[in-house]
């Protein structure tokens, strides 16, 4: 039961990559949150879920195996309220703003590394680094992304002063490069994974990049306020914008963008959109797909 008397019910789905057949559905016992790309032909999922213990934090990973999926579940020590993962199957990584660090979960084992990241949110694993999106507050304004050698333990920060709404960080496909949004100063931030201090930016006029994902050498940017999709060449050696276009042309309502995924296969793009419904005091997600033929001719080539 949640705290409101209410049946922890939480749903699954599996689609086809249209979006439009269920394939599969699997209740599990939390909020489904946030969803990574976890090995080949598996997901993990976060959430949480109102106990006699309190709130219990859960990850679930859903494997397609032998032509039908499977669902397991684990709870996360109480101990720890954690909301990101980041890593492979072998090496777990979760964010816990509470203790200012990061937990992680090798061979059976949950510990809280022996560092300190003020608000730590979303993380990449490139190699024997994670980076991790560090935030002072609950305000925009003062991000920073700290990079943690898992070897040492030895965390620097990459900027040498706070930036202006750093909001999501992605590693590209190959490694080279973590690229970042920053909704305020309305620009894509390239990071070389090898040597921080190596950065270029691309300046996005107009809307407030929030989200990122890559498809091919393809990099697109999800913005909001307007709502535009920008999609940027990663071939050359200076990032360049190929072409973007705003949503509002066309007939969907999309209240704010928040998330932007590809599918591998199609290019068919996801586009999520959360609304707090004050009157409610609840938030309603909804879920969008794209399909534009320039998108496809532009990115099929690099891809």
């Amino acid at each position: 039961m949640d705290y409101s008397g209410r049946k922890n019910v939480h749903r699954i789905e599996v689609r086809t990559s249209d979006g439009e057949t269920i394939l599969s559905t699997h209740l599990v016992p939390h909020s489904v949150e946030r969803l990574y790309p976890f090995d080949r032909e598996s997901i993990l999922i976060m959430g949480k879920a109102f106990t006699s213990e309190g709130w219990v934090t859960y990850y679930s990973i859903v494997r397609s195996c032998c032509g039908a999926m499977a669902v397991e579940t684990h709870p996360i020590p109480t101990l720890y309220q954690v909301e990101e993962f980041a890593g492979t199957p072998e090496n777990l990584f979760f964010n816990e703003t509470g203790e200012r660090s990061v937990v992680a979960k090798t061979g059976g084992t949950t510990k809280l590394l022996p560092i300190e990241v003020s608000g730590p949110g979303q993380m990449q694993l490139v190699g024997d680094h994670l980076w991790i999106l560090e935030r002072q507050s609950f305000y925009l304004g003062d991000e920073n992304i700290v990079r943690l050698n898992l070897k040492t333990l030895r965390a620097e920060r990459v900027f040498p002063q706070l930036r202006n709404g750093l909001v999501s960080i992605l590693a590209l496909a190959d490694g080279s490069a973590i690229a970042a949004t920053e909704l305020r100063a309305q620009k894509v931030v390239f990071i070389d994974s090898q040597d921080p201090t190596r950065q270029t930016s691309i300046k996005l006029s107009g809307t407030h990049p929030r989200s990122l994902t890559q498809w091919g050498k393809c990099l697109l940017v999800g913005s909001e306020e307007p709502n535009r999709i920008t999609v940027i060449n990663l071939q050359e050696k200076k990032p360049s914008i190929v072409f973007e276009f705003d949503l509002e042309q066309y007939t969907f309502d999309l209240p704010r963008l928040n998330k932007i995924t590809v599918d591998s296969d199609t290019g068919n793009i996801f586009l999520r959109s959360s609304v707090v419904q004050e009157a409610e005091s609840d938030s309603r997600n909804s879920v969008y797909r794209f399909s534009n033929s320039q998108w496809l001719s532009e990115c099929a080539a690099k891809k």
